[in-house]
């Protein structure tokens, strides 16, 4: 005969399950609960992602140096340039570097003496020494010049580009090469070459400010070919050796508004030699 105690035991035993049942229920249906178990993996995931990020992506800005002579870790301005990234500036040492420098998504090209650092345009003639195709790019105290006749010194492409202290010498037929909806910012450049400044499209930006602009060739032409739509702002410039009318393109109205503010240098060609004349010659008393 079985004891009161042990049917007793075995009663209560019998029954856990059917009470732990209604509580699992309750949790697993408990839209609170599982709110917060997904609130608290959210933001453990969020914690661990941002401490790879920082610990293995995110670095600051750098400078990159570039010099001739072996003494920075590049000596080419091209594979400093392809090093950078976008915040980066690739520094060059003064000296002639003869490549075709491709400035893109990257860092912005700064000499660390402005002026003594030249880029030497060399080969084919249809390829710019400088070309910029970057959404911001900025390019400071850099000199380009050329060994032979060439088509253009900078060829833009680009949403915004500004050159501060840039200067142009050489044989290029056009200064720049601006393409369709890009803008130019120019401040302080020097640029003597016996071609144009540029030629600006009816959706193109230029702004040229207290810059020194000469035409050095035998004929005087104009110094920028622009659209009658064209956004052009010139502020503080010298231009020498440019045709009388300078900008070409737009009306007598605009011309005059756009050069207010700015220095016109007429050009000087030598005037041809009189048929028919002779130099008269000095009498012996007047010698």
């Amino acid at each position: 005969m079985r004891s009161p105690a042990a049917t007793t035991r075995r009663s209560s035993g019998a029954t856990r399950p059917g009470r732990l049942r209604p509580a699992a229920r309750a949790i697993v249906a408990s839209r609170a609960m599982w709110f917060t178990l997904g609130t608290v993996a959210g933001v453990i995931g969020a914690l661990s992602l941002t401490a790879y990020v920082a610990t293995k992506q995110v670095r600051g800005p750098q400078t990159i140096v570039v010099a001739t002579d072996g003494s920075a870790p590049f000596t080419t301005i091209g594979a400093a340039v392809a090093s950078g990234r976008p915040g980066d500036v690739v520094r060059v040492e003064p000296g002639v570097y003869r490549e075709h420098v491709v400035l893109h998504d990257g860092p912005d090209l700064s000499a660390r003496v402005p002026g003594s650092v030249t880029i030497l345009h060399a080969g084919d003639p249809a390829v710019a020494a400088l070309s910029l195709s970057g959404p911001n790019v900025r390019v400071t105290g850099i000199r380009i010049d050329s060994e032979g006749p060439a088509d253009a010194a900078i060829r833009i492409n680009a949403p915004s580009a500004t050159l501060d202290l840039v200067e142009i010498a050489g044989q290029f037929r056009r200064a720049i090469d601006l393409s369709p909806a890009s803008a130019l910012t120019l401040r302080g450049g020097r640029i003597a070459i016996p071609g144009t400044l540029l030629t600006l499209a009816d959706d193109g930006h230029a702004t040229f400010v207290n810059s020194v602009l000469v035409q050095t060739g035998t004929t005087a032409g104009p110094a920028v070919s622009s659209n009658p739509l064209a956004h052009l702002v010139l502020r503080g410039n010298v231009f020498a050796g440019f045709n009388a009318e300078v900008i070409s393109g737009v009306s007598p109205a605009r011309r005059a508004e756009l050069l207010a503010g700015n220095i016109v240098v007429p050009a000087e060609r030598p005037a041809p030699a009189r048929r028919g004349t002779t130099r008269p010659r000095a009498s012996e008393g007047d010698r």
